[in-house]
């Protein structure tokens, strides 16, 4: 089981999730420079497997699966790295993802129990990325909380990879 990290860093994309990639107004520097060697290896076919499931505190305070949400899968880059530590730090919007770069970032949509899987992936190391809306009324935190959630993963010698996104609570 991989750890996830809550507010730190971060199929091929839906074409209304890529306007949302790389049409954003941004505030600030531009992103670390898209390296295309860098990325090169991530467009091969492996037998490399990563699975998980998408799950958020409850009303009640249980943890309940998250169907139907948009999980990304992205390399472990510079380029990429540097954009998820300023989507997820806030801040205002950060610098659009280069458009060459958005051809190695997949998506997915998980399942009715939260559950979501990239196959055939090369060796490598990968960021899994999902925003999961919650709602938690506890004494020292109330109202919806829209927390970007991540693993990093790294696929060696072909084999399955298991994380679970679950934000941690406030």
């Amino acid at each position: 089981m991989k750890t996830l990290f809550r507010g730190l860093f971060f199929g091929i994309v839906p074409l209304g999730f890529l306007a949302l990639l790389g049409g954003c107004e941004s505030t600030g520097e531009p992103l670390a420079p898209f390296v295309e060697a860098d990325h090169a290896q991530y467009l091969t076919t492996g037998t490399g497997v990563i699975t998980g499931q998408a799950s958020a505190p409850s009303e009640e305070g249980m943890v309940r699966p998250k169907a139907g949400v948009t999980v990304l899968l992205m390399p472990d880059t510079p380029h990429f790295v540097d954009w998820l530590q300023r989507e997820t730090n806030g801040g205002g919007w950060p610098p659009p993802i280069d458009e060459e770069a958005q051809k190695y970032v997949r998506a997915t949509v998980s399942g009715t129990a939260g559950w979501f899987s990239f196959h055939h992936l090369p060796n490598g190391r990968y960021i899994v990325f999902v925003r999961l809306t919650w709602q938690n009324s506890a004494a020292q935190y109330s109202g919806a909380d829209n927390s970007p959630t991540v693993a990093f993963v790294e696929i060696t010698r072909g084999e399955t990879e298991n994380v679970v996104l679950q934000p941690a609570a406030p």
